[in-house]
């Protein structure tokens, strides 16, 4: 049973609470530093009942909408009373990072997730934290780059497909196959990461959104990552085939590994990155135990563990790194055992370097890592390294065509790149041993590959350079 307060004593009691407040709040206004010098953070406010008269903290949820669990938190955080008359006073509605920290913490330790999205909204729209959205873009930046490795990939199996006389056809090979395969699977990827992760709060700071979204992320987040394995190591193992059929010559030895042949370096090489494949993507699908708490575990209402996801994404990008500069070293390095002219091996280099992009992209999306420290706001945090990983699959893609782009260019503009052979063949380049040929993509002696392009049927393993080797 409760006593029953007088009426009047209420009024008093209110005015004189009210009273204090104002004189606190003058005497803090006076010593607060100057708003240029503040760095206010938009992580929590205090709207406190004394100012208005309120007799309760139910009454002062009810009031202003913030959940119950809240409350004490406010007045936690802050013991002086004198800050935050209304969400809208931002004179002082804002903390600093300590006091932030702070209250972050009692709002996890006391309040549900939904709650705590509820709150942390409140505050920061009350402190004029701007409405973060950088998904939109991010969606029309995808969908271009979608088109532009989509054409890349139609130009370099065109001209393998279309009928021709055998003279100009080459046949499709397993490069081929591995650079088609990768955009079939980069579809339906960039469809999710693009249109759907958008869609739920991809590039939108996590208070913005509501408990459904957040787990919708989570869930799409978890289709894409071993997409993005499986894709990245047929890039590779493409990029692998490729120099298996360009440089054909047994006789190629791997500068490294001198017991190896270069064919034998190669092929090892694509059992390690399609293994590596498999390990990652096995890892990425069992990450969490049950498998279910990757999306669900964020609202702190159900029962699993995981594994770090940002250390498997972190030694994935360091080892990809590796990889990329290792397949860009073995054709740089049979480029010197080649019988040409300099210039000739240096249009091969450069050629072959444009790989190199590849290596650029993964370094750079290392930083993106950074980012996801802010475990607090997963959809704004993990955005960078979405973008970066799907900018680096369009990147190795379109890079794993430009080979093939050449045979498209000599079968549809064959007066100007027939200039340019005849101007090759002129006396005054007669000493080259070597000649890019327009077929295909398989080095061997220059003597006996006249005869082979007259008489030779359709090639499953055509050639496209021809110098000879030294001895």
């Amino acid at each position: 049973m409760t006593m029953a307060v007088p009426h009047a004593m209420k009024d008093k009691r209110a005015s004189f609470a009210d009273l204090i407040v104002r004189c606190c709040c003058d005497c803090l206004l006076l010593l607060r530093p100057s708003q240029a010098k503040m760095r206010p953070h938009a992580a929590a406010a205090l709207v406190l009942a004394l100012s208005r008269g309120v007799e309760s903290s139910e009454d002062f949820s009810t009031t202003t909408g913030i959940p119950q669990c809240a409350i004490n938190c406010v007045l936690q955080t802050l013991a002086d009373p004198c800050l935050g008359f209304d969400l809208r006073n931002r004179t002082c509605s804002c903390f600093h990072e300590a006091e932030a920290r702070t209250w972050d913490t009692c709002l996890r330790r006391s309040c549900s997730f939904a709650d705590e999205l509820t709150t942390t909204r409140l505050f920061k729209l009350a402190c004029d934290y701007p409405v973060r959205n950088v998904g939109r873009q991010y969606t029309v930046q995808q969908y271009v780059l979608t088109a532009v490795s989509g054409v890349a990939v139609v130009l370099r199996l065109l001209p393998k497909t279309l009928p021709g006389g055998t003279a100009d056809r080459v046949a499709l090979g397993l490069d081929d196959l591995c650079v088609g395969l990768a955009y079939v699977l980069l579809l339906p990827m960039i469809y999710v990461a693009a249109t759907l992760m958008v869609d739920v709060g991809l590039g939108r700071d996590v208070w913005m959104l509501n408990v459904e979204q957040i787990r919708l992320c989570y869930y799409y987040f978890y289709l894409v990552e071993p997409l993005y394995f499986v894709i990245a190591a047929l890039v590779r193992v493409a990029f692998l085939l490729f120099f298996l059929r360009a440089f054909a010559t047994a006789g190629a030895q791997s500068k490294v590994f001198k017991r190896w042949g270069f064919r034998a370096t190669i092929k090892t090489t694509i059992a390690l990155n399609l293994l590596g494949a498999v390990a990652f993507s096995f890892a990425a699908v069992f990450q969490c135990w049950p498998i279910s708490y990757f999306w669900d575990g964020f609202d702190r209402e159900h029962a699993g563990s995981c594994m770090n996801n940002g250390v498997m994404m972190l030694l994935n990008s360091l080892l990809g790194i590796a990889m990329d500069s290792w397949i860009l070293y073995l054709p740089l390095s049979q480029i010197t055992l080649l019988t040409m002219s300099r210039p000739r091996k240096l249009q091969l280099a450069c050629m072959f370097s444009l790989g190199f992009i590849v290596t650029i992209i993964g370094i750079l999306r290392i930083q993106a890592f950074d980012a996801l420290k802010d475990s607090g706001n997963p959809t704004w945090s993990s955005y960078p390294l979405v973008a970066w990983s799907t900018l680096e699959i369009h990147a190795g893609i379109i890079c794993a065509c430009i080979p093939g782009l050449r045979v498209f260019f000599v079968r549809t503009v064959p007066e100007n790149f027939g200039r340019l052979r005849d101007w090759r063949a002129s006396p005054a380049h007669g000493q080259e041993t070597g000649t890019l040929s327009t077929r295909g993509t398989r080095i061997e002696d220059e003597g006996t590959a006249g005869a082979r392009e007259m008489h030779a049927p359709i090639e499953a393993d055509p050639p496209l350079f021809r110098p000879s080797w030294k001895s």
